[in-house]
C-alpha cells in the first residue's frame, strides 16, 4: 500500500520499499514448507503443496484482470491500495485461524488429529534445538544447486508477471481493460499443470514406481527445463496495424 508514496516520494523510496517487500516475501515459502510439515502427510504432499502454491498462478489470474479495470478507472495507485487492503485482512485471518501444530488447533476433529498423528507422528517431540549448521548447509553444492535453480526460476516467472502486461498493450495494442485478461491466460494454464503435477507425483510414489527423491528431481528438472527451453528469445510475425500496414518482426521472450 506504500508503493505509490514511495513512488511519488523518490526513487530512492521506492527501491527501499520494494526490497523491504522482498526481505518479508522471502521467507514465505521456507515457512510453508516448514508449516506443511506438520500438517501434511508424507503420501499427500505433493498434491497438498502444489494445491496451495498454485495460489500464486491462480491469485495472478485474478488480479490481472481486476488491476487493468483499476487501472483505466482510477489509475495504478488503486491496484496497489486495493490488493495491500486484502493482504492486510489476510494477515489478521492467518493470524487467527492458523496453527504451527495439529494439537494446538482449537478447531481441529478428534478423527483429523488422530490421522496426522498416526502418519506424520507427534512433530512436537520431534523437534530438536541443536545448532544449524550454516556453515556446511551455505557450502553445500545441493543447496547451491538448489537455490540457484530456485532464483532463476523466480526470474524468468516475474520477468513475465511484469512484462507480458506491457508487451500486449505496446507491441500488440491491446486495450488495457483486455490486457489483463490475455495476460493472467499463461497463469491459468500454469495453475493447472501445478495441480495435475501434484497429484500425479502423490500418485507415482504410493504405487512405488519411484521413490520420494527420484520424483523431486524429476518433476524439478522437467519444470526447469522447460522454463530454459521455451524462455529463449524467438521472433515472431505481428502485424501492427496502428502504425504499417505491412508486418514486422518483434523479439518475444515466451516463458510457459
Amino acid at each position: 500500500m506504500l508503493t505509490p508514496l514511495a513512488a511519488r516520494t523518490s526513487f530512492t523510496a521506492l527501491v527501499v520499499c520494494r526490497v523491504l517487500e522482498g526481505l518479508g516475501e522471502g521467507v514465505t515459502f521456507p515457512a510453508a514448507h516448514a508449516l506443511w510439515a506438520n500438517w501434511a502427510p508424507p503420501l499427500e504432499r505433493s498434491k497438498l503443496i502444489s494445491f496451495s502454491y498454485g495460489g500464486s498462478q491462480i491469485g495472478t489470474v485474478i488480479a490481472l484482470p481486476i488491476s487493468g479495470l483499476l487501472c483505466q478507472a482510477w489509475g495504478w495507485p488503486s491496484v496497489f491500495y486495493l490488493f495491500g487492503a486484502f493482504g492486510l485482512l489476510w494477515f489478521v485471518l492467518w493470524m487467527s485461524l492458523v496453527t504451527d501444530l495439529p494439537k494446538d488447533h482449537p478447531r481441529i476433529s478428534s478423527e483429523e488429529l488422530h490421522y496426522l498423528q498416526k502418519t506424520i507422528g507427534d512433530v512436537s517431540k520431534m523437534r530438536k534445538t541443536a545448532k544449524a549448521p550454516w556453515g556446511r548447509i551455505l557450502m553445500s553444492l545441493p543447496v547451491l544447486g538448489i537455490a540457484t535453480a530456485h532464483v532463476c526460476n523466480n526470474w524468468g516467472f516475474y520477468t513475465l508477471l511484469t512484462c507480458l502486461p506491457t508487451y500486449m498493450k505496446q507491441v500488440l495494442n491491446f486495450d488495457l481493460s483486455q490486457d489483463g485478461f490475455v495476460s493472467a491466460l499463461p497463469y491459468l494454464v500454469s495453475w493447472f499443470v501445478v495441480v495435475l503435477a501434484g497429484q500425479l507425483a502423490d500418485h507415482v510414489r504410493n504405487k512405488r514406481y519411484l521413490s520420494t527423491v527420484a520424483v523431486r528431481k524429476i518433476w524439478q528438472s522437467i519444470g526447469n527445463q522447460s522454463l530454459r527451453l521455451y524462455s529463449g528469445e524467438r521472433t515472431f510475425p505481428v502485424t501492427d496495424a496502428t502504425r504499417r500496414s505491412h508486418s514486422k518482426r518483434i523479439y518475444l521472450r515466451p516463458i510457459l
